[in-house]
């Protein structure tokens, strides 16, 4: 009946709509808020005293939001316990992005 095919329908929509907000809403793989703060204060006072205020704020900004969304607290840690070479390499995609940010 149109009844049943109107519900199928409707329960698919539902599915696909949950579906695809699950895989967008993943936090997985954000940092907590203390270490983007930690990442940002340690970020801010060096590129500022090169680029400016202004430009160390969107900077600093950028790169805490890009690697938020990359990686957690703990990937983080892993990360950061490793050699400043492996450092740099692992966090360029985020200082590429954050040049073409600041003017």
């Amino acid at each position: 009946t149109k009844i049943q095919i109107l519900y199928g329908w409707m329960m698919k929509k539902l599915l696909t709509i949950t579906v695809v907000g699950i895989l967008l809403c993943n936090t997985s793989f954000a940092l907590s808020s203390y270490v983007e703060k930690s990442i940002y204060d340690g970020c801010y006072p060096d590129v500022k005293s090169r680029l400016g205020a202004k430009n160390a704020k969107v900077y600093c900004g950028c790169f805490v939001e890009l690697v938020s969304q990359k990686w957690s607290d703990q990937e983080f840690d892993v990360i950061t316990s490793q050699s400043d070479a492996y450092q740099r390499q692992s966090m360029q995609f985020a200082v590429d992005f954050c040049n073409t940010k600041i003017k």
